[in-house]
């Protein structure tokens, strides 16, 4: 097999809230597009973890993973708050 493969480590691109707050949705996790792994700075394999559990909001479309951008910004305001 040839080309990148995803280390268990591995880092999203750096995602910016003003990067992702007009989209609608974001993916789980990639390497060159804004994502919820990104936005949050966790590897691969914690941001699909925290899918499965609930943790993160997602939208299964097909084999797709998809964060609705409105509803992390919320659950991340919360914990914004509940921390202060």
């Amino acid at each position: 097999m040839t080309g990148a493969t995803a280390t268990l480590g591995e880092v999203a691109q750096p995602t910016r809230i003003s990067d992702v707050r007009d989209l609608a949705t974001i993916h789980v996790w990639h390497p060159s597009e804004p994502s919820a792994a990104g936005l949050l700075g966790i590897g691969k394999h914690l941001a699909y973890r925290m899918a499965r559990s609930g943790e993160l909001p997602v939208i299964r479309y097909g084999r797709r993973w998809l964060v609705p951008v409105e509803r992390l910004l919320a659950r991340l305001a919360d914990e914004q708050t509940t921390e202060d």
